[in-house]
């Protein structure tokens, strides 16, 4: 009885475990995702800025 017990209970830490665990990597797939997003937003903006300042520098000279 005892032994079943441990064992059941076992089985709820190793649920517990696999849930925070799961969740934890969910957590840091949307940290990765969002640093991803910040640094290609930031990529295209320059990018912009670029393509405009080579048309203002066009522009200037005809």
């Amino acid at each position: 009885m005892v032994l079943f017990i441990f064992i059941n209970s076992f089985q709820y830490y190793l649920l517990i475990f696999i849930i925070l665990h799961l969740i934890f990597l969910k957590i840091k797939e949307k940290i990765n995702f969002f640093i991803f997003a910040n640094t290609m937003k930031r990529t295209f903006n320059s990018g912009i800025i670029i393509k405009n300042n080579f048309k203002n520098i066009l522009d200037f000279f005809g």
